[in-house]
């Protein structure tokens, strides 16, 4: 049997007093295709946020196999005024706020003379080396569209320098979905939350 992408145990995530999740416990191994169908506010987003490292559960454990490239197309991604649609299909996908996070709090304990004097600084330098592997790995999936995938979502190259904020509703979710598909690698993990919505 194969490796699993994503191991959850034990998941537990409340908002505003409220379980979203209570217990719960699933894997998601490589080449599986699943959906995840729910009520409105049933919790839908949060776990896949959890699951591509933007959140964590309140307790429990959410591990993905070491080096595994995640790839997310957000329900209600923002885009820049400026944007046009080259320079939203050639950047780099967002480091996850946890992520940073995380690596900020390192830095600070890094940088602090004491955590040498203790038996735990190679554990704090290793997670920290950890956490920039997969810092690299999210911005390498930058890159030069994957001009099949553009043309197939509807746009030619004379759009390539309309400014995103221009588009209809249906013309950025296409555009976003473009721009997620290119960036997906084989082997990674693909999460598209609500990608259909407007088209």
């Amino acid at each position: 049997m194969a490796r699993p992408l994503v191991v959850a145990e034990n998941l537990h995530k409340a908002l505003g007093g409220r379980a979203l999740l209570d217990n719960a416990a699933f894997q998601i191994l490589p080449g599986e295709r699943l959906a995840l169908v729910g009520a409105n506010g049933s919790g839908k987003t949060t776990l896949i946020e959890m699951v591509a490292g933007r959140t964590r559960p309140d307790e429990g454990m959410l591990e993905l196999a070491p080096r595994t490239p995640v790839t997310y197309f957000e329900q209600h991604a923002r885009l820049s005024p400026e944007a046009t649609v080259k320079s939203v299909l050639a950047q780099a996908p967002e480091v996850p706020a946890e992520l940073a996070d995380e690596m900020a709090a390192l830095e600070v304990r890094m940088a602090d003379p004491a955590l040498y004097e203790g038996e735990e600084a190679n554990d704090v330098v290793a997670r920290y080396g950890d956490l920039q592997r997969e810092a690299a790995l999210r911005s390498s999936q930058a890159g030069a569209p994957d001009e099949a995938f553009v043309e197939e979502l509807g746009f030619t190259e004379s759009d390539m320098d309309k400014r995103a904020a221009n588009l209809s509703g249906g013309e950025r979710t296409r555009l976003l979905l473009a721009k997620t598909l290119s960036a997906a690698k084989p082997g990674g993990l693909l999460i598209l939350d609500e990608p259909t919505n407007h088209l």
